[in-house]
């Protein structure tokens, strides 16, 4: 997740290539290349969730790139979505102290 907060703070948009695409019950992997705003190529994973069932070698992939990391990439897609990610460790707490109160109210005796 810092990762991919990184990312979305510095991170540079580029279209690259898919060199392989595997989907997994585990989960899938995406294999991507590109070149960098300074001509570096790149080879890499695609480091966050995607759906690889429709994704096959040659197609094209926009991707969010780390310039001080390069290999570190995320799909742009996730961009649209990334401030999810801090509602879930809010949610979570919301959760808990909600059940905390629960079983207190329940567990407290009746007038």
């Amino acid at each position: 997740m810092n990762q991919t907060r990184t990312i979305l703070g510095r991170g540079v948009r580029v279209e690259a290539t898919v060199v392989e695409a595997h989907h997994f019950r585990s989960g899938d992997v995406v294999v991507v290349k590109f070149s960098t705003s300074t001509g570096e190529h790149v080879t890499t994973e695609v480091s966050d969730s995607i759906n690889a069932s429709e994704i096959h070698a040659g197609d094209s992939l926009d991707i969010v790139y780390d310039p001080d990391h390069p290999g570190h990439v995320i799909s742009a897609g996730l961009t649209s979505i990334s401030h999810h990610y801090v509602l879930i460790p809010l949610l979570i707490f919301a959760m808990i102290a909600g059940a905390w109160t629960c079983i207190r109210a329940w567990a407290s005796p009746s007038a």
